[in-house]
This record gives structure tokens, C-alpha cells and sequence, in this order.
């Protein structure tokens, strides 16, 4: 057996299946292995999560309990996102309450540059 199993052969056998969610658990003898495989990046979180918790029940460390790369991606977005959002709402108490257009000028220049952002890093 291979040190590690492809999660493609999940993803195939998920669409061969109509499946949504797919957590293989296997055991070649000397080592035990633990894949997750879900449609979309919400399924593929859930997948994650029942998956970690086989791997918790089985002892394994810590630093293999994590979420999929697509997934921590997706969260690095949001979370850059809600920076520039707070950043604009920090600007709309800032701004002078005279000039709403100045206000609504920066915000979108905020959000506007976490977008870019998030987008050069796909």
C-alpha cells in the first residue's frame, strides 16, 4: 500500500457513488490512514471535521488533524476580507460626517485592495 492514499480515488469513488461526503478509513497492516473527500469546500470541511475525529480517536497527532488546503484558503480569504472591513468601518468613523462621498470613496478603496489581494492568491 502507498504512504498515502490519493484523494482522488475518494473523489472518484464519490462521483461514481453520487456521494456528497466521502471519510475512507484504512489499515494495510502497519500503518492506518485516514482520507476525506467532500463535493464542494463546505462538504469537504464537514468531511474534515468527522475525519479529524477519527484521527483524534486514533491518537494521531495534532499537526494531521487539519482542515484541506481549499478550505484553509477559503478561510484566509474571509478573514482578509473582514480586515479590509473593519479597516473601512474605521474610516466611516474617521471621515467627516460632511462628505458621505468621501466615506463611501474609501471604503471602496479598501475593499477594493483586499479583493485584488485575495484574488493574486488563488
Amino acid at each position: 500500500m502507498p504512504k498515502r492514499i490519493p484523494i482522488k480515488a475518494l473523489k472518484d469513488l464519490s462521483k461514481e457513488q453520487g456521494l456528497t461526503h466521502a471519510i475512507l478509513y484504512a489499515y494495510d497492516g502497519e500503518s492506518s490512514h485516514v482520507v476525506t473527500y467532500g463535493k464542494n469546500a463546505e462538504q469537504c470541511s464537514q468531511a474534515a471535521d468527522f475525519g479529524n475525529k477519527m484521527k483524534k480517536g486514533l491518537g494521531w497527532p495534532e499537526s494531521l488533524q487539519q482542515q484541506p488546503s481549499r478550505v484553509r484558503k477559503l478561510q484566509d480569504q474571509n478573514r482578509k476580507l473582514l480586515d479590509a472591513l473593519k479597516r473601512a468601518s474605521s474610516c466611516l468613523v474617521c471621515a467627516s460626517i460632511n462628505d458621505p462621498v468621501e466615506i463611501v470613496e474609501n471604503t471602496l478603496k479598501i475593499v477594493e485592495q483586499a479583493l485584488k489581494e485575495a484574488r493574486r492568491q488563488k
